[in-house]
């Protein structure tokens, strides 16, 4: 269309998951200190586990996306239709259950480009989302289904190998999995919750070929719909979702050698993540903040051979001094360690 300039994407993606369950329950109410733990010397089992699950989810994708600038507008719509499959068998009973479910959602964004690079934008999204886990009864559990409406800036000085943007948002999710009170192992889906805050990115060229990256988010998160517990009488209305900080920081610098530099090609980086302290779901468990380490190296083989050109390797460690960090569990006094030192290779190949 005259005038118009469109930037089509179209795509398709599909992801499949296994899960294997198997819980065994006792009533002794032992009681461990996460950060110095002391072990009894014996703990009494039942014989016979109390929950013996095998759960196969499956989702396909379809999407496709038109920017379209007209003048300074920047008008940007997306369409996806997903197609998902649900089936868990409980070993104990041999009970199957499934779900077949589909949805359509989309996203509309409106931006104007004014000629200093500074980009207005205001956007409402919807998404889509399966949740593993079963009910009482056996049954899989519904998708999870959020609107989102998010408005920032973006700034990119004319000239100039730098980008800064800050946006604020507010999601509502609906459909969330909560804990059954009357069943532990189990899920029920009465919750709502909402989450507001923003997010501040900068990423500029601080000298030849010395790049960074910073950015800080706030969260405020809050339980909006919920069951009672009818042995406590208590619901988590009000609370703080788990595992959601207020506050995260990020800074990551990378350099890449010069051509003339006999380590041409060469590209080296580090940065640090801060996460600020959380909670667990009853808003009674309180876990620390901690900060990680993240490193990674790579190299252009088309400087040993152009006929390798495209071609990089890649090295990269996430919490490279193996810091040990944790998050809330399914139930209150519970939690998991976070990921210790993981360092995995990448062969890439840009055409």
């Amino acid at each position: 269309m005259l005038g118009f300039q469109h930037n089509i994407v179209a795509g398709v993606d599909y992801w499949r998951y296994r899960g294997r369950d198997r819980r065994t329950f006792n009533d002794d109410n032992i009681y461990i200190d996460l950060y110095s733990p002391v072990y009894p010397t014996s703990v009494s089992f039942p014989v016979a586990p109390s929950v013996v699950s095998d759960g196969r989810h499956s989702q396909l994708g379809f999407f496709i996306q038109d920017q379209i600038k007209f003048g300074g507008f920047i008008i940007t719509g997306s369409v996806r239709q997903d197609y998902a499959k649900s089936k868990s068998t409980d070993k104990l009973t041999g009970i199957p259950s499934s779900n077949n479910p589909d949805a359509l959602s989309y996203r509309a964004a409106l931006g104007y480009q004014f000629d200093a690079g500074i980009v207005p934008y205001l956007s409402y999204s919807t998404s889509f989302a399966l949740n593993p886990g079963n009910r009482r009864d056996g049954s899989v559990l519904d998708p999870s289904e959020a609107k989102q409406i998010e408005a920032g800036v973006k700034y990119q000085p004319p000239g100039g190998n730098m980008l800064y943007t800050a946006s604020a948002f507010e999601i509502t999710q609906t459909n969330v999995p909560t804990i059954d009170p009357s069943a532990p192992g189990f899920l029920i889906q009465t919750g709502e919750a909402v989450s507001r805050g923003f997010e501040i990115e900068g990423k500029a060229s601080l000298t030849d070929g010395l790049n960074m990256t910073a950015g800080y988010a706030y969260l405020d998160t809050k339980v909006t719909k919920d069951n009672v517990n009818p042995f406590t009488g208590r619901s988590n209305l009000g609370n703080r979702l788990p595992n959601a900080p207020r506050n995260t920081v990020s800074l990551f610098l990378d350099y890449a050698f010069p051509s003339s530099s006999v380590l041409a090609g060469l590209r080296a980086g580090a940065g640090i993540r801060y996460v600020g302290a959380a909670t667990d779901i009853t808003n009674i468990d309180r876990l620390p903040a901690y900060a990680l380490v993240d490193a990674s190296i790579s190299y252009d083989l088309a400087r040993l051979d152009p006929k390798w050109s495209g071609v990089t390797l890649s090295v990269n460690a996430l919490n490279l001094f193996d810091q040990r960090y944790f998050s809330a569990g399914f139930y209150q006094g519970t939690g998991f360690e976070g990921f210790r030192r993981t360092i995995f290779g990448t062969v890439a190949y840009r055409w």
